[in-house]
């Protein structure tokens, strides 16, 4: 209704507001004693449809006892219209008690809280009054948790907010319809409803409360518990009342919104009863949270002293018209539920015929309440109606949609649409506007009155209407213009001014420093200068692009959004992908819940994705990337390179220093330089781009992806030392390589997936190696060493661990991967083992850069293990021959040792000694899933362990400290694990079903000399399980979002303990192994973590840190006193760093198998 009177002055009089009341609704009579202030509980509805239509879609009983029961106690006003039928513009006037022309907020693409004073809403100016004021749920379009902390406490003393479920996890209908397939007590109704019942049972302050509670359904989806579809069966719906040839007399503007895709799908699949069940169910369910909070407030003694509001933000379509959803101009869409019920009123169950306006919602609870306010408000007090539910007046109502905007009479509506086309209905007889009478000459003098009203309206009344020539705005007003396909130019004011426009070529001429001016606009559109805002209307179709001028735009559409110079702020719609690309500036992006393309560009860019698999392009600058849900990819295949890409570390190191800060990402596209890759806990995805790449996998399922698999690509072979492989592989000619670890497949731009074996086995010269748990230590003086390789000239030099200097310097290779790995030649130091494309395999001593021996070539031949298999103190290599499976071992000095003969077996494993003899044995698993073993130094069968068909091989150790290692399974029909004993006693120890978690090998944990298991379950909790009982050590907590970098002894009491880092804080610190803290790194921001093992020889793991700039150094794993700084290593790599990292999480004495989607790959 229009306001023909103000309201001054906020205070609350803290005078007997009930009895005051009371005497106004009753006319004088006092049906209540006793002094007091009232309490307040505005209830919200979402999408709630009025009920005089719905009441007329299903015969039997709409069950909504509680939406009833309010009725019945207060007055409902069932002519209540909405200023626009969608959420966050109905929901911004109704909680402003102002018209979308005054807070500018016409669509879901601007934040109410930067739209509206958030003093001047109705829970501020309540709080302001002197009542607490709690906000719970859905009560402003978004979370009012979202809004700055200082808007949200203006608004609110409290506030709440719960979607958890609230739009269910239905898959296998289009329409998003069906039962709830999770606990009611998880949906965010429920949760927000028991959140309202416990504000009202636990309030006990002295001041009233202003209690406003938000539910969502029946917004979509239309998923409640199974019991409310029951109600509701599908053979007793009605269709609405529906004409086939509804459509044909509205104007072509509306008709080509008003097409509907889901509508012509509901039709398709004949789910039309079912829809409406869904959504019948989902205001039953609705109803039923109403309930909660009706008898918590009858519990508790509230009912008589608190006014109870209730209403919806809009109507809804349910196929009438061809439609489904809401934003049109029709009754179905504007008209409401509003009911109003107090303390002893004399008028209860009354219905008030009489067209009002949401925005009188506001005026209203400040009557009611006693309360004067200072602010200007649009709409009128509708106590008057309270008082006298018959009473008529000539007031009316608007409804606008953009420039679009229907005059709602008691009598009519009248529609008048951009372009000027119209719609009359006289609603009195023809209630669900069926028969346009707009070109009607007998109702011509009705329709200019009707015009006339509407534009006196004040919700119309500052706007400018435009179908030809050129509109020119005020010059000192803000200006609203609407602009017809005929318009030929527009010139705004020096204020801010909003274009609604039809022609996507309108010239708008705006001054400089002419205010915040915002478009509009229907279809692409490319915004002039000194114009800051761009917005594509709803509902006007997807394939649209918008694009910005060089200042700081804000452009909120679908499809396709460019930004061009200066901080933009580019979003697209939340249910249309597509692609936004900044430009210069420093830009915020916000992608849909689809598939999205985000581009920074130049400048330091913040990208939120939201759900979706997208693709995610930071640019130059330094950019904060957050793919929050789906499958997200970090795009640097544009920039130069190298880039250093950390997920677990949750950044991207640049070529020019500049640092990304990466969140929620799962994948990685490198430069054509030679990039490093490091992975998080997720199953991550790395496409390489060609140079010689790093990669190192992290605890989930890692893949690397490779160029096409055709005549460009072409594989050349690939060398291991038992937990790094490197790939060798030539693109247009050009030699590439990667090398990897912790790696599960391989993916080409043909969807073409391979598993590690499968890719290894392409490759010619095929060789894979595994050793056990040693680092490196070149000199032989018990403290682990750093290998570096120049990448410049490729000259390899180790350094001591200590930062005594060069050790030794090896020859520069050139096409040659060089790989440390363990003592060939039994000297006690670790060697280096070389292999050319060729095939040819041979070693160099670590100590002094000899060459021990020579292998020969070794094409077609697979390297399976390196080990010492005749206890001669220095490590064998065991090969297996492509071409008939044979198995022999290479002594480390060279030449033939032993043959096991031809093998034709499944997997072949080197975990270390079985049997306690001395020396390493071998492990088989055969075919049909029987495992064995045989003796290394004789080939010698040591034991059978039977049919292991359906389960996995986590991995062995010396669980029961008896010298020899056992075997630890997973069997995959109930996920139990249990140990069974390595010489072939069999069954040692169960651990029990151990479903949806993550079993790690600790190593001896609590130092009693045998080996334990690490447990983390589902939810982040960590525990520790003794290998000789079951029994657990100790609880780690909940350790989400804390990644494990390292299990090793830092602090030299037999036990290992284990390191993590924060991945919301980067903060790195050590866990006792008994449990508890131990100690602290700090927060170690744009540096990398390493435990390479005992860097300084006094017996406790050390730690070394690389930082950003190239510079590295190292500390004592006990207390963090500096061993060395190893000085500027920019332009080198730190060969061993991989490895490492790896057997970081692989203690000593502990071994993991290969090739398994639940332990690390080598």
């Amino acid at each position: 209704m229009r306001s023909l009177q103000g309201i001054t002055s906020v205070f609350l009089r803290k005078t007997t507001r009930v009895l005051f009341f009371i005497f106004l609704l009753t006319g004088g009579t006092t049906a209540l004693s006793g002094e007091g202030n009232l309490n307040f509980v505005s209830i919200s509805i979402d999408d709630l449809n009025a009920f005089a239509t719905l009441k007329s879609l299903y015969p039997g009983t709409l069950h909504t006892p509680n939406i009833d029961r309010l009725a019945n106690q207060g007055v409902a006003f069932v002519n209540a219209f909405a200023p626009v039928a969608l959420c966050n513009p109905s929901r911004a006037s109704v909680l402003s008690g102002q018209y979308p022309a005054t807070t500018g907020v016409h669509d879901n693409s601007t934040h109410w809280y930067d739209a509206l004073d958030a003093a001047a809403t109705l829970p501020a100016v309540l709080k302001s009054s002197g009542y607490y004021t709690s906000v719970i749920g859905k009560v402003f379009h978004t979370n009012i948790e979202a809004a700055p902390t200082t808007i949200s406490s203006i608004i609110a003393d409290e506030a709440t907010w719960n979607i958890g479920g609230w739009n269910g996890n239905v898959t296998d209908n289009p329409f998003r319809v069906g039962p709830l397939a999770m606990p009611v007590e998880d949906h965010g109704d429920f949760i927000n409803a028991e959140a309202a019942v416990d504000f009202i049972s636990n309030y006990d302050g002295g001041d009233p409360f202003a209690l406003f509670v938000g539910f969502y359904k029946p917004h979509m989806d239309w998923v409640v518990p199974q019991e409310y579809f029951d109600m509701y069966p599908v053979e007793n719906i009605e269709f609405p009342i529906h004409m086939t040839d509804d459509l044909d007399d509205i104007p072509d503007f509306m008709e080509r919104i008003v097409t509907d895709f889901f509508h012509n799908e509901i039709l398709s699949h004949d789910f039309w009863k079912q829809a409406l069940q869904g959504y019948f169910a989902s205001i039953s369910f609705a109803d039923a949270m109403l309930g909660k909070v009706l008898d918590a407030l009858d519990a508790n003694g509230h009912t008589a002293d608190t006014v109870i509001l209730l209403w919806s933000d809009h109507g809804y379509h349910l196929g009438d018209k061809e439609n489904w959803h809401k934003f049109t101009l029709w009754d179905e869409a504007g008209r409401a539920p509003l009911i109003i019920a107090t303390p002893n009123a004399v008028n209860t169950g009354a219905r008030v015929e009489q067209v009002v306006e949401l925005v009188d919602i506001y005026p209203t609870v400040l009557d009611i309440l006693g309360i004067t306010s200072s602010n200007s408000l649009a709409g009128s007090s509708l106590i008057p109606f309270m008082q006298n539910p018959q009473r008529q007046t000539n007031e009316s109502a608007v409804t606008s949609m953009y420039g679009s905007v229907s005059l709602r009479t008691n009598e009519y509506r009248y529609t008048r649409y951009e372009d000027g086309s119209e719609e009359l209905y006289d609603v009195r007889s023809d209630p669900h506007q069926h028969v346009n009478l707009a070109y009607d000459t007998t109702f011509a003098t009705t329709k200019a009155a009707l015009i006339e009203e509407l534009h006196t309206h004040p919700a119309v009344n500052k706007s400018i209407f435009g179908t030809a020539g050129s509109i020119v705005g005020n010059t000192d007003e803000t200006n609203i213009i609407v602009a017809g396909p005929y318009v030929s130019d527009v010139t705004g004011g020096s204020l801010d001014d909003t274009y609604f426009i039809s022609d996507s070529t309108l010239p708008i001429n705006e001054m400089p420093d002419g205010g915040i001016d915002t478009v509009f606009a229907t279809s692409s559109f490319v915004l002039p200068d000194n114009i800051e805002n761009l917005s594509l209307k709803t509902s006007y179709g997807q394939n649209h692009t918008l694009t910005g001028n060089d200042g700081a735009n804000f452009i909120h559409g679908s499809n396709a959004i460019h930004g061009r110079a200066g901080n933009d702020i580019l979003a697209l719609r939340f249910r249309t992908p597509g692609i936004v690309d900044g430009g210069a500036g420093n830009d915020i992006l916000h992608g849909s819940n689809g598939a999205d393309t985000l581009v920074g560009g130049p400048g330091d860019d913040t990208v939120y994705a939201h759900s979706g698999d997208d693709i995610i392009i930071g640019g130059l600058g330094s950019d904060f990337l957050n793919g929050q849900n789906g499958i997200d990819i970090v795009d640097y295949s544009n920039i130069p390179g190298p880039v250093r890409i950390n997920l677990a570390a949750r950044q991207a190191h640049l070529s020019d220093g500049i640092i990304d800060q990466l969140t929620s990402i799962e994948g990685a596209v490198g430069t054509q330089s030679s990039d490093l890759f490091i992975g998080n806990a997720a199953d991550n995805t790395f496409w390489i781009g060609g140079g010689d790449d790093l990669v190192a996998g992290g605890g989930g399922i890692d893949t690397v992806a490779l160029p096409l698999l055709s005549n460009e690509l072409i594989l050349s072979g690939y060398v291991t030392d038992g937990s790094t492989t490197t790939l060798f592989y030539q693109v247009d000619e050009v030699d590439n390589s990667v090398r990897f670890t912790g790696i599960e497949g391989f993916i080409f731009e043909d969807g073409q997936h391979l598993s590690l074996a499968e890719m290894t086995a392409l490759a010619d010269g095929n060789m894979v190696g595994q050793g056990e748990q040693l680092l490196f230590d070149f000199d032989g003086d018990d403290s682990a060493d750093l290998l570096f390789q120049h990448i410049a000239t490729n000259a390899v030099m180790a350094i001591d661990g200590d930062g005594t200097g060069n050790q030794v310097d090896f020859n520069p290779v050139t096409g040659i991967d060089v790989i440390p790995t363990l003592d060939l030649n039994g000297d006690g130091s670790s060697d280096l083992l070389y292999r050319r494309p060729d095939g040819m395999i041979y070693t160099r001593n670590g100590a002094t850069g000899e060459i021990i021996s020579g292998y020969g070539n070794r094409s077609g031949q697979i390297l399976i293990g390196i080990a010492d298999f005749d206890n001669d103190g220095g490590n064998d290599l065991l090969f297996r021959r492509d071409n008939d499976n044979a198995l022999f071992i290479i002594d480390g000095n060279g030449g033939f040792q032993t043959g096991l003969g031809i093998n034709d077996v499944a997997d072949v494993y080197v975990p270390g000694d079985l049997n306690g003899n001395g020396t390493a044995d071998v492990l088989l698993r055969d075919r049909d899933g029987g495992i064995f073993s045989r003796e290394g130094a004789s080939g010698a069968v040591i034991t059978g362990y039977g049919d292991r068909s359906g389960q996995v091989l986590l991995g062995a150790t010396d669980f029961d400290g008896d010298g020899d290692l056992d075997l630890i399974f997973k069997r995959l029909t109930d996920e139990s694990v249990f140990v069974i004993d390595g010489a072939g006693s069999g069954f040692q120890l169960g651990f029990g079903p151990r479903p949806n978690t993550e079993i790690t090998l600790g190593g001896d944990l609590n130092g009693n000399g045998s080996f334990d298991l690490i447990i983390r379950d589902s939810s982040g909790n960590m525990q520790a399980r003794d290998g000789v009982t079951g029994g657990k050590i100790t609880s780690y907590g909940d350790r989400t979002g804390q990644d494990l970098l390292a299990i090793a002894d830092f602090d030299g009491d037999n036990g290992q303990d284990l390191l993590f880092r924060s991945t919301e804080d980067d903060r790195v610190f050590v866990i006792n192994g008994d449990g508890g803290f131990q100690l602290g790194l700090g927060t170690q921001i744009d540096v990398d973590i390493h435990v390479l093992g005992d860097l300084n020889g006094n017996g406790t793991a050390d730690i070394l840190y690389v930082r950003q700039d190239g510079t590295s150094f190292s500390r004592d794993g006990e207390n963090l006193l500096t061993i060395a700084n190893y000085g500027d290593r920019t332009g080198q790599q730190l060969i061993n760093t991989a490895y490492d990292q790896y057997r970081a999480l692989v203690p000593e004495g502990v071994w993991t198998p290969p090739i398994s989607a639940d332990m690390f790959s080598w």
